[in-house]
């Protein structure tokens, strides 16, 4: 797993944002895997052992709904939750995490987290013009607030 280790951005839906969505991020190293999750009102940690054993392929069709799995996806559950991490290949330097087990897959998808800023500045970019409120997506850097709330 120590090639999937970094941080990796996106976003999730929350009631306290004025757009629907905050600023979600995780953070792999050997020891932990840390979710932290820009509310709107404020930062929420949670921490979780980094998984040990990989999913095997059955496992990993299984949450592709028997499909065949993608070349170059792997994937790791979280021991004492039904959280499982879903890692795709890098593409274009970029790598993306699928989260599931959250328990909003089947109404809203799953939470995407992506290796690059530059994909991240995207999304919020878009949320903000789609909603026209610049400065409305609740970030990790300012406290867990949107920045028009500062």
């Amino acid at each position: 797993m120590k090639d999937l280790y970094g941080t990796y951005q996106g976003l999730m839906l929350s009631d306290e944002s004025e757009v629907g969505w905050c600023e979600t991020r995780l953070i792999i190293d050997d020891t932990a895997i840390v979710m932290t999750i820009a509310t709107g009102l404020e930062l929420q940690d949670e921490r979780w052992e980094s998984p040990k054993d990989e999913m095997s392929t059955g496992e990993l069709s299984a949450q592709y709904h028997g499909a065949d799995v993608p070349d170059g996806v792997r994937g790791f559950a979280i021991e004492g939750t039904d959280l499982r991490l879903i890692f795709t290949p890098v593409v274009d330097d970029e790598r993306a995490i699928i989260l599931l087990g959250l328990g909003m897959e089947e109404f809203v998808g799953p939470t995407y987290y992506f290796s690059s800023e530059t994909r991240f500045n995207t999304m919020v970019a878009a949320v903000e013009k789609e909603n026209n409120t610049p400065g409305a997506v609740p970030l990790i850097a300012t406290g867990g607030l949107a920045p028009n709330q500062m």
